[in-house]
């Protein structure tokens, strides 16, 4: 194999990686940047521009795709927020679950997710059953959940049912429920 040859895979190589990292951070611009310095690295100014026009394109339709399916922390039932109760309870939301608003925190060692959302009391007891929950009295958080959403407060959670999992003390799950509003909040993270 040529030096050529060699030097052209491991920038492609690169670039993969660098347009990994600028996706999962949900950055353009910078992904665009990467595969434009790279991509002039390769080789010829046309195979470099072909390059440059795929990778463009590429890129757009993935980042338009990851924006159409982002949650939205301030839009009830917005597409993203609704995958995201169906990843986390692991089947769709019905027609019976409405106001699925989803806050996900996955930067750092460490992740958080929040859900709240209405529902009837089937829905509840499917989730709880899903993932193994067991309903408790009295019930200290590891990590207090974020309560600057309007849709979630710091009372929030108050007189209602908590049902909780945990996993040697490293990964938690929590629900809260009350049939009085039918309103649920979920709260799952790691230490």
């Amino acid at each position: 194999m040529s030096i050529a040859c060699a030097g052209a895979i491991g920038a492609v190589i690169s670039v993969l990686a660098a347009i990994a990292f600028a996706i999962k951070k949900r950055r353009r611009n910078a992904c665009i940047s990467v595969v434009l310095a790279f991509a002039f690295a390769i080789g010829s100014t046309v195979s470099a521009f072909q390059f440059v026009t795929k990778s463009f394109r590429a890129v757009d339709r993935f980042m338009t795709e990851q924006a159409e399916n982002s949650y939205d922390i301030s839009t009830p039932d917005a597409i993203g927020n609704r995958k995201g109760f169906e990843h986390h309870f692991t089947f769709a939301p019905d027609t019976s679950v409405s106001n699925v608003y989803y806050y996900a925190d996955e930067l750092g060692a460490d992740c958080q997710y929040q859900l709240s959302f209405k529902c009837d009391t089937a829905t509840i007891e499917r989730i709880i059953n899903t993932i193994g929950l067991v309903e408790v009295t009295n019930h200290d958080t590891g990590l207090p959940p974020r309560a600057d959403f309007t849709w979630w407060t710091p009372n929030s959670t108050k007189g209602r049912t908590l049902w909780v999992k945990e996993t040697m003390d490293e990964y938690y799950w929590e629900l809260w429920y009350s049939e009085t509003d039918g309103t649920a909040f979920y709260h799952e993270y790691s230490i």
